[in-house]
């Protein structure tokens, strides 16, 4: 919280999982009321201890069943926690981009993959800062097949 922020301490609520005490506000400009777990990353989240196991499963190239049968819950679960993460990903990078002062140099490469097997390929563009390394912008383009299709 930031003191230029007007608020007001407005008591605690208790609850089961870490952490147990959560502290409660009431902004001083409109009235409403808060509490520290509105910002958190894990606000509304049933199961917020999941969010770093799927973390790593999901950089090391786990499938989202893979991941659910390894953790014990549902495909859909895994799948609204990576959605999640993938919308603070974001966050971050636009975040981030705002507090880049010149970009100089810049490098577009691509590169060509398949999506689900050779009859969806697909092409990777990708933007980045030379001097800091950091990743500007990326795009997916489907692309038409090339070449013959045979049954074979």
């Amino acid at each position: 919280m930031t003191d230029d922020w007007p608020f007001k301490r407005k008591g605690f609520y208790l609850r089961q999982r870490c952490p147990h005490r959560i502290q409660r506000f009431t902004c001083l400009y409109c009235k409403r009321h808060f509490s520290t777990q509105t910002f958190s990353t894990t606000y509304w989240q049933k199961r917020p201890d999941l969010t770093a196991r799927i973390v790593m499963m999901v950089v090391g190239c786990m499938g989202n069943r893979q991941i659910a049968r390894a953790l014990g819950v549902s495909p859909a679960t895994v799948a609204h926690h990576i959605a999640r993460l993938g919308r603070h990903c974001m966050l971050l990078q636009a975040t981030e981009l705002t507090r880049i002062e010149h970009l100089r140099e810049i490098a577009i490469d691509g590169f060509e993959t398949f999506e689900w097997s050779q009859y969806f390929p697909f092409h990777h563009n990708v933007a980045v800062d030379v001097a800091s390394g950091y990743f500007l912008y990326h795009t997916d383009s489907p692309l038409r097949r090339k070449g013959r299709m045979t049954a074979h």
